[in-house]
């Protein structure tokens, strides 16, 4: 499913800012963004954009040439930014700015506006995909009409579409989970660090070593940090182990940091994954925080850093989550860690991500 990056909303409330006459703060789903003051009015409906929109270069947007990061991709894209000691996550339109019909709250427009997701990674994996296809011997096989055909038949793809056995490892924003909020009150929940690198998923499934980005199955081993990370911590051997003791297929899913990736925040000296999710194939469900714990000690593996327990006995707010996502990260105390997710204890029937805005306005995110 392709992520809503702008939909119409309900402003929810407006708010002053202090020393400031032009500009206000907006309350759009979970998320606080400045506004020009009079624009919007509380109740109606606007156009949001989410973090990480790359709005296409026209004239009506033209006007964030002098705001926003323009990236070596064409286009705008929105990031967290400070104004006035407000921190604004996200930009609001009026609704004039879509063509002119009858339009209703949560309203998918992100197709209608021309706006794609600014992602990094999806362009490193769109190298993986193309990889092959730039190899110069490769062209040269492909010019024989029986090698095209033996190719085809035999499966000589560089990647393969998601399997579907098991989701991928995308969590929702906090902000977007205003109805989720009451299912959350006397639930146990704890909470680990989201580390600033790249996902991973392996499983093994019906005899087969599956290796994954996040988005494409890598069904040929290449030099990719994925099939890198297989090698060092001999993946297929644990997954096989499981299989041959324990009758279980499973999949591990972790995130991969290191040199090369997101700038090495961390400053680690080589690459590495810290496992957050192990999923049971068969029964089709996870793995809670102290399976994960003891499977990850059991075979030389790292965890994510868990960072505390809780219960809520009342129906929380998004900006609870949000200032439990500030703080340093434990992997180097001397930078802000990206965010948290949070997942119940005694499975992940609910789970969900909350960025920590410190970190994005530090890193222009």
């Amino acid at each position: 499913m392709t992520r809503q990056l702008a939909t119409t909303q309900k402003v929810i409330s407006l708010e002053p800012i202090p020393g400031a006459d032009k500009i206000e703060v907006a309350t759009i789903l979970g998320w606080h963004l400045v506004v020009l003051k009079n624009e919007f009015k509380v109740g109606e409906l606007c156009v949001y954009c989410e973090v990480d929109s790359l709005l296409p270069i026209k004239p009506e947007f033209e006007f964030l040439r002098k705001s926003c990061y323009l990236p070596s991709w064409n286009g705008f894209r929105i990031r967290t930014i400070r104004l006035r000691g407000q921190v604004s996550q996200g930009i609001a339109f009026p609704l004039s700015i879509l063509p002119n019909k009858k339009w209703k709250e949560n309203d998918d427009v992100t197709d209608v506006l021309g706006i794609i997701k600014y992602d990094p990674q999806a362009r490193e994996e769109e190298k993986l995909l193309n990889r092959r296809k730039h190899n110069a011997f490769h062209k040269f096989l492909m010019s024989f009409r029986f090698i095209r055909y033996i190719y085809k038949k035999f499966g000589g793809k560089k990647t393969s579409s998601w399997p579907g056995f098991i989701s991928k490892t995308d969590e929702e924003c906090v902000q977007k989970l205003g109805e989720l909020m009451p299912k959350l009150v006397g639930k146990k929940l704890y909470y680990s660090e989201k580390l600033d690198g790249q996902s991973g998923t392996y499983a093994y499934y019906k005899r087969k070593f599956y290796v994954c980005s996040r988005n494409i199955w890598l069904s040929i081993k290449n030099d990719s940090n994925y099939w890198k990370i297989s090698d060092k911590y001999n993946i297929l051997s644990i997954l096989k182990n499981e299989y041959k003791q324990n009758t279980l297929n499973l999949g591990i899913q972790g995130e991969i940091v290191g040199p090369g990736i997101q700038g090495n925040k961390y400053e680690l000296p080589e690459i590495d994954l810290f496992v957050f999710n192990i999923y049971d194939i068969n029964q089709q469900t996870y793995f809670n925080e102290l399976e994960i714990e003891l499977f990850c000690k059991k075979y030389g593996l790292k965890m994510v850093p868990v960072l505390g327990f809780f219960m809520l006995d009342n129906i929380p707010i998004t900006d609870y989550f949000v200032e439990l996502s500030r703080g340093k990260s434990i992997l180097d105390l001397a930078i802000l860690r990206e965010g948290i997710v949070i997942r119940t204890t005694a499975d992940k029937s609910i789970s969900f991500k909350a960025i920590n805005p410190d970190f994005l306005e530090k890193y222009k995110e």
